[in-house]
């Protein structure tokens, strides 16, 4: 998502990120600019002339406050393609407030004293410094800053002919000096880190671009297979029925696989309907009063054939009256691939043990198996799409994206679901719904 008020294109070009940058930066500056220069009419109200003094801090309050209208006027219209002037003006304007400063020496003239001369010494120094971090961004600005700002308080003390002065002009110029090259450095820094926030933005856009072209080719292929999927289901019940009593038990059989095999793929291409439209944001849920044991005794029927089939024992504990806030459709899809899993990877002949509680405002359904369990580094990848742990093993059936549509279902339903597992079992995972009142 871009910043609010930036778009794409302003994003993605290094020179207008540059500038924006300056600008961002240039508020706190004026303000302390002002500050200062109030201040630094304070300090000298009693060491310099006074209407000399007004003048100046005037000036420089004055000076801050246009500036601050043209950073207004630049956060309302600035366009990418516009940077380079943007840029232009800004470099007037500051170099236009260096002037002011670099002008006081000059300015109050002969009422300058030692004392006066040093703190004006420090103030610019320390303004100097200050801008670095503002301006450095752009080379030529901070340069142009630095050089108006103190080469005319360099010259003021060469001007002084003494040892004192040509000490204090050689100091402030080998600060200068220095007060450049950290300049060039802080540039160095910020074009690098704007130059990795434009590779990043670009490699953003074009893993969002591949996603939503990803999510719009398994939602129209999903679409194009349902059609003659469910045309091939629709004939093989048809023939199951058998009528006119010609099919051989060996046909049936034949039939039943058909069926097996087409309703599996049709589950397959639902659940990767399901996964298009969780990416694109377009899944709906309709969340209400549920009651969890009801739900659950219909999943655990229609799953008992395949725990029967692999000699698993599935419990349940359920109060009857613990109620959730759920979608009851997508409540049973996460409890059969949740229970589902537990009897697919459960040791034959173990237990899958569901326990329900209520804690507060939540509702948790634990599920729980004996199967070889997960390692806790892989925690978090069994929720990642098309990701299966035993992805070389033919053992199982599965996409490995049931999990990442589950946790998504729930988490869009104010819950999450947990894992808790070692190598060796037992597998735990725990769905957490947000509690209803009965």
């Amino acid at each position: 998502m871009s910043p609010a008020g930036v778009s794409a294109p302003q994003l993605l070009d290094p020179v207008a990120m540059q500038v924006r940058y300056l600008y961002r930066n240039a508020r706190t500056g004026l303000v302390v600019n002002a500050v200062l220069g109030l201040l630094m009419g304070w300090v000298l109200w009693a060491r310099v002339e006074r209407t000399l003094l007004l003048v100046w801090v005037v000036a420089i309050v004055g000076a801050s406050a246009l500036r601050l209208l043209q950073l207004i006027a630049f956060e309302r219209r600035f366009v990418a393609a516009a940077a380079p002037r943007w840029a232009n003006a800004f470099l007037v304007g500051s170099t236009f407030t260096a002037a002011l400063w670099g002008a006081a020496p000059w300015w109050f003239g002969a009422h300058m004293t030692r004392e006066t001369e040093v703190f004006l010494a420090f103030a610019l120094g320390g303004l100097t410094a200050g801008a670095a971090a503002v301006l450095g961004v752009v080379q030529r600005v901070y340069v142009s800053y630095a050089l108006v700002i103190m080469l005319p308080i360099i010259a003021w003390f060469f001007s002084r002919d003494t040892a004192y002065g040509a000490q204090m002009a050689a100091m402030l110029t080998v600060y200068l000096a220095a007060m450049l090259v950290t300049g060039l450095i802080y540039r160095r820094v910020v074009m690098t880190s704007i130059v990795v926030s434009h590779e990043l933005a670009e490699a953003r856009d074009r893993a969002e671009t591949a996603s939503r072209a990803k999510s719009e080719f398994l939602s129209r292929m999903s679409h194009e297979l349902r059609t003659p999927l469910n045309a091939i289901l629709g004939f093989a019940q048809l023939i199951a029925l058998d009528r006119a009593r010609t099919l051989s038990e060996e046909q049936h059989a034949q039939v039943r696989m058909i069926n097996d095999s087409g309703t599996h793929l049709l589950d397959l291409i639902n659940e990767v309907l399901d996964l298009a439209r969780i990416e694109q944001g377009r899944l709906e849920l309709r969340v209400a009063t549920v009651g969890v044991a009801a739900e659950l005794v219909k999943v655990v029927e229609l799953l008992r054939p395949l725990a029967e089939q692999r000699g698993i024992r599935v419990e349940y504990t359920c109060a009857a009256d613990v109620v959730a806030l759920a979608d009851a459709q997508r409540l049973r899809q996460i409890l059969l691939n949740l229970i589902g899993n537990a009897i697919k990877y459960g040791d034959p002949g173990s237990l899958v043990d569901i326990v329900v509680g209520a804690s507060g405002a939540t509702v948790n359904i634990a599920v729980s198996d004996d199967g070889p369990g997960i390692p806790a580094d892989r925690h978090e990848a069994v929720f990642e799409p098309f990701n299966r742990l035993d992805a070389d093993s033919a053992a199982t059936e599965g996409a490995g994206i049931g999990l990442t549509i589950s946790r998504s279902l729930a988490r869009g339903m104010h819950g999450d679901i947990t894992l808790a597992s070692a190598p060796g079992g037992p597998t735990t995972f725990v769905l957490d719904l947000p509690a209803a009142s009965a």
